[in-house]
C-alpha cells in the first residue's frame, strides 16, 4: 500500500485520538484507514499504537516515528506549496535564446524592465543567430524571426511585425545603380544570410500575382550574422536583406537606403517560441505577455520610417548600372 498515506493515517490517528477521526480527516473509510495502519505496522514489524476503549496512544516506537513522520509530511506539504506557487507566480530562472541584433538593440532593454518589475525572476540569456533546440538544450523561450506556426513540440506567439527590406549603401547605388525591378535583382551582388528560410541566395517577394521567388546569381559575401551583413552593406559590398529593427537608425541617417521599397520581400514576424505543454510556467507566460504588450503591432523601430522606405533620398543616384556588379 502507499507508504505516504500510511504515514498520514498514523499521524492523523494520533492527533485525532482515533482511527475514525483519521479516516474522516483523510477522506477514507474506517476500514481502509485500518488497513493502511496495519500495513505500516506490518512493514516496520512493530506496534505503533496502543488501542484503548477511548482513544489511541502511541507506543515508544510510535513516539519515535511520530516526530520524524510529522517533519517529513510537513516538508512534503511545503514542497507541494512551493511547486504550486512557482506555477502561479513569476519566479525562477528563464533561459532565453534570441538573435544578436534584435537581442542587443531591443530585447535587452525590455528584459531589464521586466526583471525590475519581477525581482523573483532570474534571466539566463544567449544572444546568438543559431537555431537552438529548445527542448534538447533546456531553453524556456526563444525569440525567432520568420513565418512561424505551432508545431507538436513548440508553441509560437507573434509579438510584433518584422519588416524586411533590401538595403545598400549610397556608394553601392552610385557605383552599380539601383535595380529597376525584382527581375533585375538577380544580377546584383547579394549579401547572403546563411540561415535564411528561402536559402542563402533566394528571396520571396509579395506581388500582385502572389508570392514570387527570386534567386541571385552571385553573392558578394555570406554570413550567419545579420550584424556582419549590415557592416558589409555599409561598406558598399552589396545588397543585404535585413529587418528594419536592425537598420532603422542607418535608414534614418541615410547611411543605408532601401532598394525597391515599393516591392518589399514577404514580411515576417517577431515570435516568442516555447515548448508545448499543458502547464506553461507563469514566469514564461508573464514574460511573453509583457513582450507582446511592449512591442505590439507598431514597434518603436518602425516609427517614422514610412516615408524613408517609400522613396529613396533625392541625392541618391537612380541611374542605370554603369558596371555589372
Amino acid at each position: 500500500m502507499d507508504r505516504l498515506t500510511s504515514l498520514k493515517v498514523f499521524v492523523a490517528a494520533v492527533e485525532g485520538g482515533s482511527l475514525a477521526e483519521a479516516a474522516r480527516r483523510l477522506g477514507l473509510s474506517r476500514v481502509m484507514a485500518g488497513r493502511y495502519l496495519a500495513d505500516l505496522e506490518d512493514r516496520l514489524g512493530v506496534r505503533l499504537l496502543n488501542r484503548t476503549t477511548r482513544r489511541l496512544a502511541p507506543t515508544e516506537a510510535g513516539d519515535r516515528l511520530l516526530a520524524g513522520a510529522r517533519g517529513a509530511l510537513e516538508a512534503i506539504d511545503q514542497a507541494e506549496r512551493d511547486a504550486v506557487e512557482l506555477h502561479t507566480t513569476a519566479r525562477g530562472t528563464i533561459r532565453i535564446s534570441a538573435p544578436v541584433i534584435f537581442g542587443s538593440r531591443h530585447l535587452a532593454r525590455l528584459l531589464a524592465e521586466f526583471q525590475a518589475a519581477h525581482p523573483l525572476v532570474r534571466l539566463d540569456i544567449e544572444f546568438a543567430d543559431r537555431f537552438v533546440d529548445l527542448v534538447e538544450e533546456g531553453f524556456d523561450l526563444a525569440i525567432r524571426i520568420g513565418r512561424l506556426a505551432d508545431t507538436p513540440n513548440l508553441v509560437a506567439r507573434k509579438l510584433a511585425p518584422a519588416r524586411i527590406l533590401l538595403v545598400a549603401s549610397p556608394s553601392y547605388v552610385a557605383q552599380y545603380g539601383e535595380p529597376a525591378d525584382i527581375d533585375a535583382l538577380s544580377a546584383h551582388r547579394l549579401l547572403a544570410y546563411i540561415y535564411a528560410a528561402d536559402g542563402a541566395r533566394s528571396l520571396t517577394f509579395a506581388t500582385e500575382g502572389g508570392e514570387r521567388r527570386v534567386t541571385f546569381e552571385q553573392d558578394a559575401a555570406r554570413a550567419n550574422s545579420g550584424e556582419a551583413l549590415r557592416i558589409f552593406a555599409l561598406q558598399g559590398l552589396g545588397i543585404a536583406v535585413l529587418p528594419t529593427f536592425g537598420v532603422d537608425q542607418d535608414l534614418r541617417d541615410g547611411t543605408l537606403v532601401p532598394i525597391l521599397p515599393q516591392t518589399p520581400p514577404v514580411q515576417l514576424g517577431v515570435h516568442a517560441v516555447s515548448p508545448a505543454g499543458r502547464h506553461r510556467a507563469p514566469k514564461v507566460r508573464t514574460l511573453i505577455a509583457f513582450l507582446a504588450e511592449r512591442l505590439g503591432p507598431s514597434p518603436s523601430w518602425d516609427r517614422g520610417l514610412e516615408k524613408l522606405t517609400a522613396t529613396l533620398d533625392a541625392s541618391t543616384s537612380r541611374a542605370a548600372p554603369t558596371r555589372r556588379p
